[in-house]
């Protein structure tokens, strides 16, 4: 579906993307991100003014409003590899043979929780992709691990720790 795995992040997010490496790939630059935002009259600029979320999520959905209007929406149940062709069956039944198969399941799908970590409650622990709100967090001590990550402190740290793990982590290092 798409941008599913978009609209499934936390609200109030941003993107890591500066605005000019976030449009869409349209080969004649028909609507480009910039493009998209001006004529809505949102904010944007090319660097320095963090993309929100939200209005990346109604431009992704713009954009294949306009460039796929007939998109069917169907998801891929079954997958065959033949002689000559792929049999694709989809949930509502249908059986498709194609040449090719791009697969995009987007990241929701590659969520993972460290085994050390499974035996604990949900209530307790839970993967950062079961959270669109992340309000129920707010005004408690959470402990957030990434598996990219290369650096841990606490936020309440002291000033002096954080600008050493800041910079460590910027130098190359690693901060536990």
């Amino acid at each position: 579906k798409p941008m599913e795995s978009w609209l499934q992040m936390p609200c109030g997010m941003t993107l890591k993307s500066e605005g000019f490496a976030s449009s869409l790939y349209d080969p004649k630059r028909i609507l480009p991100l910039g493009r998209y935002c001006q004529e809505r009259g949102l904010e944007y600029a090319d660097l320095g003014l963090p993309v929100p979320l939200a209005t990346f999520c109604e431009y992704g959905l713009a954009f294949q409003r306009r460039f796929v209007p007939t998109l069917e929406q169907h998801m891929v149940r079954g997958l065959k590899n033949g002689a000559e062709h792929f049999t694709l069956e989809l949930d509502n039944g249908e059986k498709l043979d194609v040449r090719r198969v791009v697969v995009a399941v987007g990241i929701s799908y590659f969520a993972h929780m460290p085994s050390v970590l499974s035996g604990l409650p949900a209530a307790l622990v839970s993967h950062s992709s079961a959270h669109a709100d992340v309000g129920r967090f707010r005004g408690r001590d959470v402990t957030v691990l990434g598996a990219g990550a290369s650096g841990y402190v606490l936020k309440r740290s002291a000033p002096a720790e954080l600008v050493r793990a800041v910079r460590t982590v910027a130098a190359g290092g690693t901060y536990i």
